[in-house]
């Protein structure tokens, strides 16, 4: 048994180093990148960890105390990651690394008293700080979900069920920890690594839930809908920059950058496409898209379909598929050689 438990405690922690580097090297990178990437090179460390006082390559008493400090690094990391997740934020600011003030007060701590003396206490303060963080994240999204209908509600639906999973084998984690049960510690770590790695692996087929308008609906919640009077002009502007300008054939571009070419807050274009228009940004910019795309498939015949999807804006092979036959009907390769026949 405990062979067992030591290959998979080696096994998960090089998936999760793994993991962590592929947050790191993806190619844009937002906050959200850089809070996954500490939590699973954290968690690679504290499985690590447990892997090296198990086998015995390793028996320093600083051990004891440095995986209860990856865990200090993992909790704060898996909370900010998922708020950014759902509120699209860019940057780290100040506030949020304080979060990661408690590592540093752990090496303090240690040094202070010891690690033997210090290692119980801090080992069950870890445990429920990851258990009160991921709490906090269950609470900020069920917020969210008041409000939410279709795709988006189901997206964040599925969010949310990982997070509640993460928060009940956090709580055995830290049951395990305070009763001195290193078996059952070491199983409830492993099936703790093994949920977040699933839920990275679900996440990163899916980077970001705004292509489902969850940011928009979010946020028109909380902004006020424009004025009747002025939001028949906001949308003649917003249409006349779309074909203008052709924005809508940037794979990158997002709410907060159409509203600065528009001279907008995010606020108030969110608002005037949830309220005013009763759809959302990406719907909207979608829109455009399959009308470029529609047009291009019969205008460059030798071109191939998925270059014209990507030429376009889209950036799936999948997603401009299922929109394409959703608005037309049939797939873009029966679209492309019905309107041939026509002539």
């Amino acid at each position: 048994m405990q062979h067992l438990i030591d290959t998979l405690l080696f096994s998960l922690a090089t998936v999760s180093a793994l993991m962590g580097l592929v947050h790191l090297i993806i190619k844009v990178k937002r906050a959200l990148h850089y809070c996954a990437a500490a939590a699973y090179l954290s968690q690679a460390g504290t499985l690590g960890l447990r892997w090296l006082m198990n086998s015995g390559l390793a028996s320093s008493p600083w051990l004891a105390i440095a995986g209860p400090g990856a865990i200090l690094v993992i909790a704060p990391s898996l909370y900010l990651s998922s708020v950014m997740l759902l509120s699209e934020e860019k940057r780290l600011s100040p506030l949020h690394l304080l979060h990661y003030a408690a590592p540093l007060a752990l090496v303090l701590i240690g040094g202070a008293l010891g690690p033997e003396a210090a290692a119980p206490a801090v080992g069950a303060a870890a445990s429920l700080a990851l258990l009160g963080y991921l709490l906090a994240a269950v609470l900020k999204n069920l917020s969210l979900l008041r409000g939410l209908e279709g795709r988006a509600r189901k997206e964040l639906e599925t969010f949310q069920v990982f997070g509640l999973v993460l928060t009940a084998l956090s709580l055995l984690l830290a049951a395990a920890r305070m009763a001195g049960q290193e078996l059952l510690y070491s199983l409830a770590l492993l099936a703790f690594s093994a949920a977040s790695l699933a839920f990275s692996f679900a996440r990163l087929r899916n980077p970001s839930l705004k292509a489902f308008g969850l940011q928009e609906n979010a946020r028109a919640r909380r902004e006020p809908a424009p004025d009747p009077r002025k939001a028949k002009s906001l949308e003649e502007r917003a249409r006349s920059l779309m074909e203008e300008t052709e924005l809508f054939k940037r794979q990158d571009l997002s709410l907060e950058g159409f509203a600065q070419a528009l001279g907008e807050s995010p606020g108030r274009v969110s608002g005037l496409f949830n309220a005013a228009l009763g759809t959302n940004f990406r719907s909207f910019v979608n829109e455009y898209r399959l009308r470029a795309a529609m047009r291009e498939l019969v205008e460059r015949p030798e071109d191939s379909i998925l270059d014209i999807a990507f030429d376009n804006g889209f950036n799936s092979k999948t997603s401009f598929n299922t929109l394409f036959a959703k608005a037309a009907g049939c797939s873009p390769r029966e679209y492309r050689k019905r309107r041939a026949m026509k002539g």
